[in-house]
């Protein structure tokens, strides 16, 4: 989807305020499992995120970002059975 280079910088920036400072404001199994599913969500959208007047440095800030996202998800696996157990 192609947006305006202000929309694809605050999509940039939610992101990354999501992986960051969202992250480690959960406590707890259950708050981490909706920021999980959240997080992915918005990391879709954002991966589908073009713009054609971005510069290079939004790309590469873009790309960054995304690769940050995917790293805190991949050390975040499925805990929907641990939270049946009732470790959350």
């Amino acid at each position: 989807m192609n947006i305006r280079v202000g929309q694809y910088r605050e999509a940039i920036d939610h992101l990354f305020h999501l992986i960051t400072v969202d992250y480690c404001a959960c406590v707890g199994l259950r708050e981490r499992t909706t920021w999980a599913g959240i997080a992915r969500k918005v990391l879709a959208e954002v991966e589908q995120l073009e713009c054609l007047r971005a510069k290079a440095d939004d790309r590469r800030r873009h790309a960054r970002c995304i690769l940050a996202a995917k790293a805190r998800l991949s050390d975040f696996p499925d805990n929907i059975a641990l939270i049946a157990s009732g470790e959350g």
